[in-house]
């Protein structure tokens, strides 16, 4: 699980009026699962220097929710959410 903590800056003209605003405090969080489903065992410091990988083949997910500081009333309309769910296999041939 990561939390990161953030503290963005961002300035600009708005209406020909110079405007500034920063915030800080904890970012979105963030939970990864990896699971190795074929190749890569788990191995011993003597065993793991002399292993040479061939085929790995896993699964992760990646899921993000809204837990950072938002502003609602400054919300835009934009059709973007705050929460995501990336799943992949990746496969890795060493061969």
């Amino acid at each position: 699980m990561v939390v990161p903590n953030a503290w963005p800056a961002a300035s600009g003209e708005v209406f020909d009026q110079c405007r500034s605003i920063s915030r800080t405090g904890l970012a979105d969080i963030t939970v990864r699962l990896s699971v190795n489903l074929f190749g890569a065992p788990a191995l011993s410091l003597p065993g793991f220097a002399k292993y040479q990988p061939d085929t790995i083949v896993g699964v992760r997910l990646m899921v993000s929710g809204p837990t950072g500081h938002l502003l609602i009333h400054m919300l835009r309309a934009t059709r973007t959410s705050r929460q995501s769910a990336f799943p992949s296999s990746p496969i890795i041939d060493y061969s």
